[in-house]
């Protein structure tokens, strides 16, 4: 039981859940530029572990694999009661989340649900290459982004709230195939017919070359309704470090051996997008950068 329970806590991968996860949910702070450090930190742990990192174990539950994957080289396998664990941790965080208000409860809740459409064998978006993006967009970057603005203190989606959300959205699926590369073969084993094996290393490319940018422009123009001189900063920063990513992206390979490069990037450019967002947050307390529609 004891390895049991060890392989289930591998599996919420929490290290993949701060370090590449978090940008959406300190992105919707940054526009509510309002929360209480305490009640913030609650929350953020609640969506992060909760939330996503029970989600994670409901995929890997059903994807069972054993090679590489996002934040695993070598996962173990789960035992059969760690499908209940993971929706038992999604529960939890939904309460969390009512306790914040109905308005957060729901967004969690469609979070949720794009991640069982994704991952729920019989209906299996993962499978569908433009599905899963959908999925992945809505639950991680949209859903993400709005329980960051709403546990940050807000409750009024403004405009530039919702492209706040579409421009995570973007950045967040510009990269997400990128995944894929190095599990080709076990998922078209078990049927699913990703992104990047339905589309290739070229579909890949196309989708970051377009994703990418427009994520970076959207979010910028959206932050520049906070403070110009951030969304000035944010459209200068990222457009460097999509650069950088690209010089990786262009060489890419089909191969499990891509793994720890893949990992790399997404760790450097996620880290780097939430370091930036954490010293925004920081400038806000400080009342330096306005904070809030």
């Amino acid at each position: 039981m004891k390895s049991e329970l060890k392989s289930f806590v591998i599996h919420l991968r929490l290290h993949y859940q701060f370090l590449i996860l978090s940008g959406a949910f300190l992105s919707g702070a940054v526009f509510a530029g309002t929360a209480h450090p305490g009640a913030f930190l609650a929350q953020f742990l609640s969506v992060h572990i909760l939330l996503f990192g029970g989600v994670t174990a409901y995929n890997s539950y059903w994807d069972k694999d054993t090679g590489p994957i996002g934040g695993l080289r070598a996962p173990p396998p789960l035992a059969g009661w760690t499908l209940y664990a993971s929706w038992a941790l999604q529960a939890l965080g939904l309460a969390a989340a009512w306790a914040i208000s109905a308005l957060s409860a729901a967004v969690y809740a469609t979070s949720m649900l794009f991640f069982w459409l994704y991952s729920r064998p019989g209906i299996r978006w993962k499978g569908r290459p433009l599905l899963s993006l959908v999925a992945i967009g809505a639950s991680t970057g949209v859903c993400g982004f709005l329980l960051g603005f709403l546990h940050g203190g807000r409750s009024t989606v403004t405009p530039a709230v919702v492209a706040g959300s579409l421009g995570v959205a973007c950045l967040i699926v510009s990269l997400f195939p990128l995944s894929q590369v190095y599990q080709v073969g076990e998922d078209l084993e078990r049927n699913d017919v990703t992104f990047t094996a339905r589309f290739g290393l070229g579909g890949l490319k196309l989708a970051y070359a377009l994703l990418f940018p427009a994520g970076v422009a959207i979010l910028a123009a959206a932050m520049a309704t906070l403070d110009v001189r951030l969304g000035g900063a944010f459209l200068f920063l990222g457009a460097a470090s999509g650069l950088g990513v690209w010089f990786v992206v262009r060489d890419i390979r089909m191969s499990p051996g891509e793994y720890g490069r893949v990992m790399a990037v997404k760790y450097v450019a996620s880290g780097m997008f939430a370091l930036f967002l954490g010293v925004v947050l920081g400038m806000q307390r400080l009342g330096l950068i306005s904070g809030g529609p």
